[in-house]
């Protein structure tokens, strides 16, 4: 690619130590111009990119997700509690003990939700821990 016609230029603000920076380790390399070492630098460094959404959006949707899930447990047990103090069978068509059996299946809910946060969150840093390593 070195005999190939350049005809695209590219401007570069700096501040000046980040050119203080460039101009050390362009003075360490083998090359003639600012521009071989620029392109030498384009040439062979690995673009890694990164999942378009932040590192914390998954986790708090599932930590908001995980909230709702205990909202509801703890207003079907308020419910439950009432009706159980007020001693009647029903309330406005709901049975009492119908009521109690959606109890297990919310905190099995809840309980699989917390395992997969804490899957995702731990796939997630060992996908960034990876990612960082390789441009090491």
């Amino acid at each position: 690619m070195q005999g190939s016609q350049k005809n695209n230029r590219i401007n570069v603000r700096l501040s000046e130590e980040q050119y203080k920076d460039f101009l050390a380790c362009f003075e360490k390399s083998n090359f003639r111009t600012k521009s071989e070492y620029i392109c030498h630098l384009f040439h062979n460094t690995k673009i890694v990119q990164l999942p378009v959404f932040g590192a914390d959006d998954i986790l708090n949707e599932l930590i908001s997700f995980k909230k709702q899930i205990e909202g509801i447990a703890v207003n079907v047990n308020q419910m439950a509690r009432h009706l159980n103090e007020s001693q009647k069978d029903s309330v406005l068509g709901y049975n009492v003990t119908k009521m109690l059996e959606y109890m297990p299946k919310i905190i099995d809910l809840q309980k699989e939700l917390d395992a997969k946060t804490k899957a995702i969150q731990k796939s997630y840093i060992k996908y960034l821990n990876k990612v960082y390593q390789e441009e090491d």
